[in-house]
């Protein structure tokens, strides 16, 4: 698992059906409701930039099981 560092902490508000939704993943994925939030706003955010920094609302997210090919991290960048 990667190294943990402390963030900042922003406020979110989430209606009761998200809420309920965000505690079933928590209990099926094993891991707190802090680290989901965490890596869905990562993703989010990232994507939005990749996209050029347009957010046409509403969003929609999709799961890609693998990155693609030009997305991988190198070995020459490890070098």
């Amino acid at each position: 698992m990667a190294t943990q560092t402390k963030g900042n902490t922003l406020r979110l508000y989430l209606r009761d059906d998200e809420l309920e939704l965000l505690q079933k993943l928590t209990e099926v994925l094993e891991i707190p409701q802090t680290e989901i939030m965490s890596r869905i706003m990562t993703a989010g955010i990232r994507a939005i930039r990749d996209a050029g920094n347009r957010m046409p609302l509403p969003l929609r997210f999709g799961i890609l099981e693998a990155l693609p090919e030009e997305s991988k991290p190198s070995n020459k960048a490890r070098r």
